[in-house]
């Protein structure tokens, strides 16, 4: 078997504008709501993680996890937290491609199946994923009980969600 250099090369360009894409777009959430490390009720990079695993594969998924975890390194995360928050939007942006599939969703959003398909799977469902991840992941000071374990994890569920809803469409 033949190693392509142009392969590998295109695979590592499409990683690292994901991950830049990804990184720039927590900054600027960040920067608006001023949220810092703690759940924030718009994440963009939820869109675009799910807008760049569909149009470009699992190397989007690598640029998806180094971006979210430089992020979260850059916030003072420690690496731990770092690591399974990036795993946690990762396989989010997974799970909402995997979901979108399975009904044969097409981005073009030119008929109901696909709007609706999108709305129930891609924005409503797929965050869920990430949510709880990130959820569990919370330190002790920010989640000590079941009741601010629920409410950050709608907090992260909402912020996909709108993530997903406003960025994702504009992208496909």
């Amino acid at each position: 078997m033949q190693v392509n250099p142009d392969h590998w090369q295109r695979n590592f360009s499409i990683a690292a504008a994901v991950a830049l894409s990804c990184f720039l777009s927590a900054k600027l959430a960040e920067s608006v709501l001023n949220f810092g490390i703690h759940a924030s009720p718009v994440w963009f990079p939820a869109g675009v993680a799910l807008a760049a695993v569909w149009l470009f594969g699992r190397w989007a998924a690598v640029g998806v996890f180094t971006g979210m975890a430089a992020f979260a390194l850059s916030m003072g995360a420690s690496p731990l937290l770092a690591i399974v928050a990036a795993a946690g939007n990762t396989a989010g942006a997974l799970a909402g491609k995997l979901l979108l599939r399975r009904i044969q969703f097409r981005p073009f959003f030119d008929n109901l199946q696909d709007v609706l398909g999108f709305l129930a799977l891609g924005v409503i469902l797929s965050p869920v994923v990430n949510a709880t991840i990130s959820s569990f992941n919370a330190p002790a000071t920010e989640v000590n009980s079941w009741e601010t374990f629920v409410i950050h994890w709608g907090i992260i569920w909402l912020g996909d969600s709108i993530g997903i809803l406003v960025v994702t469409p504009l992208l496909l």
